[in-house]
């Protein structure tokens, strides 16, 4: 496509096309395409998850609601595996909130425990643990949780407390702003009034930063998850349930991450994280082992990216040259 046109498209807001992506014939070509993105360190480090639709799976699929816990928490098991697989330095999983515990009937908060329980025994019997060397860690209150959950938490923590692969932290009984209020105790117990932005994230379950966070379940909306940590996170939001999810869903938003212009108060013109010449080496990279006419949202929304900055950066020295 001549690049002129293709400014013109995306200057006048119009939608370009894209074919649909069979799933099977580009798997292996996306794991290649985020292997190389992993090299360059443009995956995310810290990435979290809010993995929300197991009542409806269970709805649509004409089960019990409350047993479609039971599905997510299996599917747990499968984004714990494809993200070692990528060697991710950490993944965060919303599995269970303050909310969740005081607003839910006692029916389904006994599903959303045995869950969890199911999905810890599972993880402590099969392979990964050890192949990937997991760590896992608790993010949440435990006073909030019944002895059977603490005791599976407590046994896979400390199993894996020497592990040095992956990190897995399972929010279980978290809320962002229970989690604020504690930390806040802790600094100022800590350091008395001059309390500064540093001194309460060191005190907070999870005492990072953000870089990504993935929803699914068809809700755009972050639910109280890292709330002190999320202030510059990207976001992606998966139109799936989450049992749904499938390992290409995972890939194509995190080479949608690695393709953004993720600038932190810079400005649109490549200042911030990703250069200009960044931009056209990655957008020359995914589209190398994956066709531009495929993988809707990433393409476009990078195509986007990479356009605006020649626009704004070269202008007219662009115009007629081919992409």
């Amino acid at each position: 496509m001549n690049l002129d046109t293709l400014i013109d498209e995306v200057l006048t807001n119009k939608e370009l096309e894209y074919d649909e992506v069979d799933p099977v014939m580009h798997k292996s070509k996306l794991r290649k395409t985020v292997g190389e993105l992993g090299k360059m360190g443009k995956l995310p480090r810290t990435l979290g998850v809010i993995p929300d639709g197991n009542r409806r799976f269970a709805s649509r699929e004409g089960i019990d609601g409350n047993a479609g816990h039971l599905f997510g928490s299996l599917k747990v098991v499968d984004v714990i595996r494809w993200c070692a697989d990528l060697n991710l330095n950490k993944i965060l999983f919303y599995l269970l909130s303050v909310d969740n515990i005081k607003k839910r009937s006692k029916e389904e908060t006994q599903f959303l425990y045995s869950g969890l329980v199911m999905m810890i025994r599972y993880l402590m019997n099969t392979d990964l643990i050890e192949d990937k060397k997991l760590h896992f860690i608790h993010a949440g209150d435990t006073a909030l949780l019944p002895n059977d959950v603490n005791s599976a938490l407590s046994d896979l923590l400390k199993r894996t407390e020497n592990n040095k692969g992956m990190n897995v932290v399972l929010c279980v009984g978290y809320l962002g702003k229970d989690e604020i209020n504690r930390a806040l105790k802790k600094a100022y117990d800590e350091g008395g009034n001059d309390i500064q932005f540093d001194d309460v994230l060191r005190h907070c379950d999870v005492p990072e930063e953000i870089d990504m966070i993935i929803r699914t379940g068809k809700k755009d909306r972050m639910s109280d998850f890292l709330t002190f940590q999320s202030g510059y996170s990207e976001l992606a939001f998966i139109p799936k349930f989450f049992p749904d999810v499938t390992e290409e869903d995972l890939l194509l938003s995190l080479i949608d991450y690695a393709t953004r212009g993720k600038t932190k108060g810079g400005n649109a013109e490549g200042k911030g994280e990703n250069t200009f010449n960044e931009y056209l080496s990655l957008m020359r990279l995914v589209e190398s082992h994956i066709p531009r006419r495929c993988a809707k949202g990433f393409v476009r929304s990078g195509i986007k990216e990479v356009v605006g900055i020649l626009y704004q950066e070269l202008g007219w020295m662009l115009k007629g040259s081919d992409w």
